[in-house]
């Protein structure tokens, strides 16, 4: 059997925002699903994987955002030690 590929995308809601990946299938890897519904399974881990490998967030400043709630945490710890 030849490959099958499939595109997919992260759709982060933004217009034009999603970018499509492409993971290659191998339907020799399937044959022994015994039903649609194990394809389905296995195929959705297989994207799974794939999009945890491709995709990863980030964020601005993400470590002066950690030591703000950090401080506001002890403060309200405090406050709430001295009522």
């Amino acid at each position: 059997m030849s490959n099958i590929t499939i595109t997919w995308y992260a759709d982060d809601g933004y217009v034009c925002g999603d970018r499509p990946k492409r993971i290659v299938c191998d339907p020799d890897d399937f044959v022994d699903c015994d039903s649609e519904e194990s394809v389905n399974e296995m195929l959705s881990q297989c994207l799974q994987e794939e999009f945890e490998q491709k995709v990863s967030w980030c964020a601005d400043n993400f470590d002066d955002h950690v030591k703000a709630i950090w401080a506001r945490v002890q403060k309200a710890r405090a406050e709430s030690k001295g009522e």
